[in-house]
């Protein structure tokens, strides 16, 4: 996958997280990612459609350990994975960004409910340019591709913003509105 985050273009591949996850199988004397199995990783076992294995895996204590892992220079995942620790980061917050259940932030949430002055605004400017960037490439021909899934779910989502800003910009959502609230359409 490539993309573009904060004008550089960067690289994001599945095999770094396939890496990750073999070092830290349970045959060592404790795994770091208890809740990730085969049916998360191994492309042939995981299970599509399922939400909830999307979230485990495109998590912030993925994305995070993958960084540190390439911080401090271990032999596990080199420099060349940083694109797809950034993208599990991303992938993480804008998750997070349609889980706000309280018009409070929780301990290592950032986004919450919505409201003026919260700092979705600035992330979903963020998250529009990381999203249309984004192309898969063909690990045999290099070619690159926009599924029509991602572009629906660009499109899905950013209509989904735009009824909670109205909606907001109206007081119709009082002082906060809630994104987990929101009823999505396909």
């Amino acid at each position: 996958m490539i993309f573009i985050e904060n004008g550089i273009s960067r690289k994001a591949s599945w095999s770094h997280i396939q890496s990750l996850y073999e070092w830290d199988k349970p045959t060592r004397y404790f795994n770091i990612f208890t809740k990730l199995t085969d049916a998360h990783i191994v492309p042939s076992k995981i299970k599509k459609m399922k939400v909830k294995n999307c979230t485990q895996v495109f998590s912030r204590s993925v994305g995070n350990f993958m960084q540190c892992l390439i911080d401090a220079g271990s032999s596990v995942l080199t420099k060349e994975a940083e694109g797809t620790a950034k993208a599990f980061l991303f992938f993480a917050k804008l998750l997070d960004n349609f889980n706000g259940s309280s018009s409070h932030a929780q301990e290592g949430h950032e986004l919450r409910c919505v409201t003026n002055t919260s700092p979705h605004h600035n992330f979903w400017t963020e998250a529009k340019i990381f999203l249309q960037t984004m192309k898969f490439e063909c690990c045999t021909t290099k070619q690159h591709s926009v599924p029509p899934s991602l572009k629906n779910w660009v499109w899905t989502i950013f209509l989904e913003i735009l009824i909670v800003l109205i909606k907001i910009s109206r007081n119709e959502a009082r002082d906060f509105f809630l994104l987990h609230s929101v009823s999505w359409c396909a």
